[in-house]
């Protein structure tokens, strides 16, 4: 029999297979997903390889050398295991597909205007699976984002609308029979049991609804649970067991059996509406002393516990007075937590209960919008807890429950990082608890647990964490290394920086290839608040979710948010929402704004802003206009820079950033006051310091915040004796001459960003490919544009005189025939290019009537010599 092989994109093993083979015959390899990154041992390798030149990509198979295979295209596994004299990896067989089933019925759940949301298959041999459209003309086997309706819903709207009767049934084939005799049916998806209250929702209050249960247990149990969920609505509720029904059978077994449609409509005027059970009552008699003693102390007069666990109120009646059940469970609040954001406070209750045989049920953490639904009940403790029907149980259980109170504990629970100022001086509130006090609760959300702290350390283990510290600027060129390390030593002054009016607003954008090792040097550096140090697992990326970035960013207060995987590639969908997101990153950042959403009454949501620092790293920079761009202080990393064996080094330290990070805080904490007022003096002169060397806008702004991070790093390292004064001058006087570099390079690049210069850079190269033609003045033959060309203007010696409304056209498609933007509209591009001087303007505007060949245009006038190569 011919064998089957998994495969990945056509190859015959798995990525994993492909690492672990390579791992053992060519390794050791440094991994970054399924890119990896060693010594090449291949023969052709000319002499030992003395740093990681091999890259393999185990998703593709393929294997590249930057020194053998410099102009190829690298080397397959098969190539690579003949080359190293071992065996290819196995191939992993599986065993054959067995016979598919033939589907025999399709059901079609359409939602309330009559499209297709899914389909029931029912096969033979018997069973059924769900399915959706792929909107290719195809299907997906599952139900994944599906919205859960009932069956035939458009019918059942319909019947509804006009006041008629509807049944409930157990299958679609059931619905399908009734049908059959013009009544109206449904049911739901999958079976007994899975009826919901989204299935509910369609039923209005007063909807007379029969259902029809099949003869088994299941079905009876399916019936009861449908008929609770819909009397919940308000639905008049008829459960009818049919007669003469056999076991397990349904109503179209009842009919086949040779009843009528008038059988079963006489059946229903028999049967009565159904009703909840009655809450169960005890005797007047409550037990003294029991595992419960304790618990009915908690509440007040005229409730208690019963000997099953149960919160019961007192009940007077004519035959006396007795004890009514509310819950099978009594709860209690344990305490009051107040959660603060640094903006707002939010008010939870933590809640436990007891139950029967004393087994405690654990504790919810309940906010008060949903403690007063009582819905969380059954949402955190599922059907184990019931409470009682009744129109008012749910009222009588929550006022009970609050009178217990009384007795709970008050707690306080952060929920950011970063400066926070008490009754007792500031602290710096992280992951793990707080520095400066003890006892202080954090909770931060899912992935952002790595930062954490330890404790500030003792004199000489602070001396070694900042030694360790300054070995991550040996690790590359200072022109990455220096602004990156500053980054980290200026998050926790963004606080006394914002007090001082001075709030930092810029993204530091660590660009260069993959496996050049920006990653793994960005995990080094946000290792000074915590976690591992790899560069693999970044707290957030470009693939997060919008409301995900926006509480992060929240969150982390006076610290630093690595964003990860800039890559602008593939589809113009998926690259449009990267560069979407980046927009919203340094928008956030660079004008600490939130975006402005609507709650779901319409109102203005608070928005979530930027409260620390941010590090993007990213294969490319965003195409964004001008003033964003202004926003990002960009750091270019090229193959080769990063010296991976001194970053193996300080990877081999990385528990001490973290101390050097607590450290250097335990040291600003009682200077915040002070920072503050000494930012709102030095600042513009600092930020002058760097308008001096040629940067402008923004720019200045950004290198001045980042010396102010470097300069507080130094002083501290200094003051503590980890480094002496001439070093610290030496370090200084390196950050500065950097970051002057920098900030030129970063106002080339704003520049040459502008409108103007886009403009006038797209008009040249189309006029030079020929796409656009300009004529001569004097030349007054015929003209036709040849296709893929268009005529847009006229030329003398000196000047060009060109349609306004062609060239804007002409460069737009320019750009978007790249996959870009172009950032301004026409009025505003002639603004940009009259005053960058490129127009010639009129007195009243910026185009001119000129008569060329006897006619009148109006034209936008350019010097000749900017777009055309003389």
């Amino acid at each position: 029999m011919q064998s089957n092989y998994t495969t990945n994109r056509g190859l015959p093993w798995e990525p994993e297979t492909l690492k672990q083979w390579v791992e053992e015959h060519a390794g050791p390899f440094k991994w970054k997903g399924y890119e990896g990154q060693a010594r090449c041992r291949l023969p052709s390798h000319d002499g030992q390889d003395q740093n990681p030149s091999f890259s393999f990509n185990a998703k593709k198979g393929t294997g590249h050398c930057f020194a053998c295979h410099a102009a190829g295209e690298g080397i397959s596994v098969k190539e690579m295991a003949a080359a190293l004299g071992v065996e290819p990896p196995p191939m992993k067989q599986i065993d054959p597909a067995p016979p598919a089933r033939r589907i025999v019925a399709t059901y079609d759940y359409m939602d309330a205007t009559g499209n297709l949301l899914h389909q029931s298959c029912r096969f033979k041999p018997k069973g059924f699976s769900q399915r959706r459209p792929d909107g290719k003309g195809g299907w997906i086997w599952n139900l994944q984002s599906v919205k859960s309706v009932p069956y035939r819903l458009p019918e059942l709207l319909q019947a509804l609308a006009q006041g008629e009767p509807v049944f409930i049934v157990e299958g679609e084939k059931d619905a399908d029979r009734l049908h059959e005799l013009n009544l109206p049916a449904t049911t739901n998806s999958g079976g007994a049991g899975k009826w919901t209250n989204e299935h509910s929702k369609h039923f209005p209050a007063g909807a007379m609804v029969i259902i029809l249960p099949d003869n088994d247990e299941p079905g009876r149990k399916h019936a009861q649970a449908v008929a609770r969920s819909l009397h919940g609505r308000g639905c008049v509720v008829k459960v009818m067991k049919l007669p003469d029904l056999p076991p397990k059978g349904d109503v179209s077994d009842w009919l086949a059996a040779g009843h009528t449609k008038e059988d079963l409509l006489e059946q229903i005027k028999s049967a009565t509406e159904w009703a909840p059970e009655a809450a169960p009552s005890s005797s007047s008699v409550v037990p003294e002393n029991d595992e419960f003693t304790e618990w009915r102390k908690l509440y007040g007069k005229g409730y208690t516990v019963d000997e099953n666990g149960g919160i019961c109120y007192e009940k007077v009646t004519n035959d006396g007075t007795v004890w009514v059940q509310m819950a099978n469970f009594a709860p209690r609040i344990v305490s009051e937590v107040t959660k603060d954001d640094g903006e707002g406070r939010a008010l939870f209750f933590e809640i436990d209960a007891v139950s029967k045989g004393g087994r405690m049920l654990p504790p919810l953490l309940v906010s008060v919008l949903k403690y007063i639904t009582m819905n969380w009940v059954v949402e955190g403790w599922g059907s184990q807890a019931v409470i009682t029907f009744g129109s008012t149980i749910k009222d009588r259980l929550r006022y009970v429950l609050q009178l217990t109170g009384s007795h709970a504990e008050h707690k306080t629970i952060f929920t950011h990082t970063g400066w926070r100022k008490t009754s007792e001086g500031w602290i710096f509130l992280h992951g793990g608890g707080a520095i400066g006090a003890a006892g202080v609760a954090v909770e931060l959300p899912a992935g952002l647990s790595r930062y954490s702290l330890p404790e500030s350390p003792d004199r000489e283990r602070a001396i070694e964490a900042a030694k360790t510290a300054l070995l991550l600027l040996e690790c590359g060129p200072g022109a990455v290394t220096f602004p990156v390390w500053a980054l980290a030593f200026l998050a926790p002054l963004v606080e006394p920086l914002k007090q001082a009016g001075y709030s930092p607003n810029f993204v530091l954008w660590l660009v260069g290839p993959t496996m050049a090792g920006k990653s793994t040097f960005s995990g080094l550096v946000t290792s000074f608040f915590g976690g591992s140090g790899s560069g693999d697992n970044a707290p957030a990326s470009f693939r997060d979710t919008g409301n995900s970035s926006d509480v992060k960013a929240f969150t982390l207060k006076d610290l630093l948010l690595w964003v990860d995987d800039f890559h602008p590639c593939g589809s113009p969908k998926e690259r449009q929402r990267m560069v979407t997101t980046a927009e919203i990153i340094l928008g956030g950042y660079g004008d600490r704004m939130g975006r402005g959403r609507l709650t779901s009454d319409v109102q203005l949501r608070q928005d979530k802003i930027p409260r620390g620092l941010c590090l993007v790293t990213g294969e490319d920079l965003p195409e964004l206009s001008q003033s964003r761009l202004a926003r990002l202080f960009a750091v270019e990393l090229k193959s080769g820079d990063m010296d991976f064996a001194k970053i193996t080094r300080a990877q081999e330290q990385t528990d001490l950033l973290p101390v050097c990070m607590a450290a250097y805080i335990d040291w600003l904490r009682p200077q915040i006051d002070q920072l503050a007022e000494e930012f709102r003096k030095a600042y513009p002169a600092i930020r002058s310091s760097f308008s001096d060397v040629g940067a402008y806008g923004r720019i200045p702004s950004n290198a001045a915040w980042l010396m102010i991070g470097a300069e507080a790093a130094l002083q501290y390292m200094t003051e503590i004796g980890a480094m002496s004064i001439d070093q610290a001058e030496e370090y200084r006087a390196g950050f500065r001459q950097t970051l002057q570099v920098l900030a030129v390079e970063q106002g080339r690049r704003v520049a040459e960003d502008s409108p103007s210069v886009k403009f006038t850079s797209a008009l040249r190269e189309l006029v030079a490919t020929g796409r656009c033609i300009v004529r001569e003045i004097d030349d007054g033959r015929t003209f036709s544009a040849e296709p893929g060309t268009d005529l847009i203007g006229w030329q003398d010696e000196a000047w060009l005189y060109l349609l306004p409304d062609t060239i804007y056209k002409a460069v737009v498609q320019f750009f978007n025939g790249q996959g870009l933007c172009f950032p301004v509209a026409a009025k505003t591009l002639w603004k940009h290019l009259d005053a960058a001087g490129v127009i010639r303007a009129g007195e009243d505007s910026r185009t001119e009537l000129k008569r060329i060949q006897g006619k009148r245009y109006r034209v936008l006038t350019i010097r000749r010599s900017i777009i055309i190569d003389e």
